[in-house]
């Protein structure tokens, strides 16, 4: 009787765990495929069997059908956490091939993990069984990506959500650190409207008049751009690990994610210094400070929203041109 499966195994040290996150992510398939023909995968994590995702191919990797660019769906059969994850292939073929992947997992006594790749086309469609062209990949293909999968778990995959989190994270912290420097350096060195704790007025507890008041606020000043200091310092460390994992994203992204940042900063400091504490007021030189402080609060609004729609439209146009590739 003919075989209609391929099977391969290589035991590969590290935990079923690690392996297993490889294999849910999307971006993990493109980054183990041994034939160059996955240039790049849209989509979240799977999780559960019907999950989905898009990859995007080049079949002139192989140069064996003149197929070209295209995308694939890949539909999840089997899902089994830290066990068994097996899907098939949903592309523009009609009628749908029927050909399975899958992987299992077992720990193996004394650390690591066997696992085995397996390539199953017995169910295939009758049309496709008739062509006779099958496998359509070879067992030495499927060897070859059982050495990369070892190579990217020793070297700590980092999942495209990790990444995508990296990025976020540091692209508000760059905002948030950037527009307190924005408010230090202009709002309290150059313009000289406020310091931290001048308040306004018979209401100041260190107005801006003594040298012991101001000797008291250029040391809050200072407190405040040392905090301003540490979140953009930690926005370019996440940022850079984002880079170095491998994670893309386009500038327009960035700056939306700074101006929300700025104005998230201009909105918690507002409320909280300016309306709850009474620390400062963004004018402390004028006898009513509250249209001042109101048109603070807008503009971070303003920021805010203009940041996170700027954000929203390049992810949404970094989408349809995956889409559409």
């Amino acid at each position: 009787m003919t075989t209609e499966r391929l099977e391969v195994q290589r035991t590969i040290a590290a935990e079923a765990a690690e392996i297993f996150r490889v294999l849910c992510d999307p971006q993990g398939h493109v980054s183990i495929d041994s034939s160059g023909m996955l240039m790049d995968a849209t989509g979240d994590p799977v999780t559960a069997v019907g999950d989905t995702f898009v990859v995007h191919m080049d079949r002139e990797a192989l140069n064996d059908y003149p197929l070209g660019e295209y995308d694939v769906t890949v539909n999840i059969t089997t899902f089994v956490p830290d066990r068994e994850i097996a899907w098939t292939i949903l592309g523009r073929l009609r009628p749908q091939i029927g050909h399975v992947y899958g992987y299992r997992l077992e720990p193996v006594d004394g650390g690591g993990t066997l696992v085995t790749s397996y390539y199953d086309w017995s169910s295939i469609d009758p049309v496709w069984k008739e062509r006779a062209i099958f496998p359509v990949i070879s067992e030495g293909a499927l060897r070859a990506t059982l050495g990369i999968l070892a190579r990217a778990v020793k070297r700590g995959f980092t999942s495209t959500v990790t990444g995508e989190r990296q990025f976020t994270v540091a692209g508000w912290l760059l905002g948030l650190g950037l527009g307190g420097f924005v408010d230090g350096i202009v709002l309290h060195q150059i313009l000289q409207w406020h310091h931290l704790l001048t308040d306004y007025g018979g209401h100041a507890s260190f107005p801006a008049t003594t040298v012991a008041s101001l000797e008291a606020n250029t040391r809050w000043d200072g407190l405040f751009h040392a905090s301003t200091w540490l979140l953009v310092t930690a926005g370019v460390f996440l940022l850079w690990r984002a880079g170095t994992d491998g994670h893309r994203s386009s500038w327009r992204s960035l700056v939306g994610l700074l101006l929300a940042g700025w104005g998230a900063f201009n909105l918690v400091e507002g409320i909280i210094d300016h309306h709850l504490l009474t620390l400062h007021h963004v004018r402390d030189d004028v006898a009513n400070p509250l249209w001042w402080d109101l048109g603070f609060l807008a503009l971070g609004a303003a920021l805010m929203a203009g940041g996170l729609a700027l954000r929203r439209a390049d992810r949404n146009r970094a989408e349809a041109g995956s889409r559409s590739s």
